[in-house]
């Protein structure tokens, strides 16, 4: 069992917890393919990965110290994001670069709201969703001192109308402490983690200066 960080309190009991998968992209007669694992024995998406509802993911590197390559949100069920993702005309940058990975799926449902009929409330739900992955994305770049390699765009979103706009940075900074203890749990990273250790305390530091 490895120890949790923790930044900060916040209270609220709906935050989220990832769902957690490694992530093996592959490539036969010139297009790519993904298989994945649970870490559960199930080698496919599970929970509300199949859902259609308010998600965060974010794609992590098993090299290069486990870098931050990718943050996307999504309503979508996860396996038809990633099937738009690998086969569509838009695929993802990263879907043609070979390698392991790891995935970190968060439900946001209970804070973004469920999917909306209504346009007006889809379309603060979304808002809401690019505001909680730009400042993810943000955080990454403190961790890291880079972007994601992959990020395409990022949205912050400050109105009145927008309901999480002072929640989506506490919101992501306990999601980053999730994807700390992630890598430091990896069987992997079992060796580094007084490194892990560093990084972290580094990031923590790097987050104060930042959001003074």
């Amino acid at each position: 069992m490895y120890m949790e960080y923790q930044i900060m309190d916040y209270d609220r009991t709906d935050l989220p917890n990832a769902e957690c998968y490694q992530l093996i992209i592959d490539e036969a007669d010139g297009s790519p393919f993904y298989s994945l694992s649970d870490f559960k024995g199930n080698n496919r998406f599970t929970n509300f990965c199949l859902d259609r509802c308010s998600k965060i993911y974010m794609l992590i590197s098993q090299g290069e110290g486990n870098k931050i390559c990718y943050i996307g949100q999504t309503i979508y069920p996860m396996p038809d994001r990633f099937y738009r993702g690998f086969n569509a005309d838009r695929k993802y940058d990263w879907a043609s670069e070979k390698g392991i990975y790891y995935l970190l799926v968060w439900d946001l449902s209970k804070l973004v709201g469920e999917d909306s009929p209504t346009k007006d409330s889809a379309k603060k739900n979304v808002k809401n969703r690019e505001g909680i992955e730009s400042e993810l994305t943000f955080l990454a770049k403190v961790y890291q001192t880079i972007w994601p390699r992959y990020q395409t765009s990022i949205n912050f979103h400050y109105g009145r109308n927008i309901s999480l706009r002072f929640d989506a940075l506490p919101i992501a900074i306990n999601m980053m402490v999730e994807f700390f203890n992630f890598i430091r749990s990896l069987p992997e990273n079992q060796s580094k983690q007084k490194s892990i250790d560093a990084f972290y305390q580094e990031f923590v530091n790097k987050l104060e200066v930042t959001c003074r």
